[in-house]
């Protein structure tokens, strides 16, 4: 395929090298394979599960990479607009939402995050 997309205007020497890149780099991890096999004695699990992270990166590389291109094909610009206010006219702060209790029993756990733990003895209390 690279000496496709090398056209004419690229040197001859660089279509021929890039022609045998591909066979070059299989020949090589094949080499690599066959040495750490026989000196450091892994095993065919261990060439498996290298390999399949090898795949998957390819295959995340890939979609990666199909996403890009499909969000690209809309052609979709940005554009700025008012923001939506759930019905309001105005934006103010007693129409805005607040999330002070949302996460208090996790800060309960995580003191990191500002909570304090409970005190000693207290029992989270049974839902009906």
């Amino acid at each position: 395929m690279i000496p496709f997309l090398l056209v004419p205007p690229a040197p001859f020497w660089l279509r021929v090298l890039a022609s045998v890149a591909a066979p070059l780099f299989i020949f090589l991890s094949g080499m690599m394979v066959a040495l750490s096999f026989r000196l450091k004695k892994h095993t065919f699990s261990y060439f498996l599960i290298r390999g399949g992270f090898v795949v998957l990166l390819g295959v995340l590389m890939a979609m990666f990479a199909v996403v890009r291109m499909l969000s690209k094909l809309g052609g979709a610009q940005r554009r700025e607009a008012p923001p939506w206010l759930c019905g309001y006219v105005r934006e103010a702060d007693c129409h805005r939402y607040s999330a002070h209790n949302f996460y208090g029993e996790i800060k309960r756990y995580f003191r990191w995050l500002g909570g304090a733990p409970r005190p000693p003895g207290e029992q989270p209390s049974a839902k009906p």
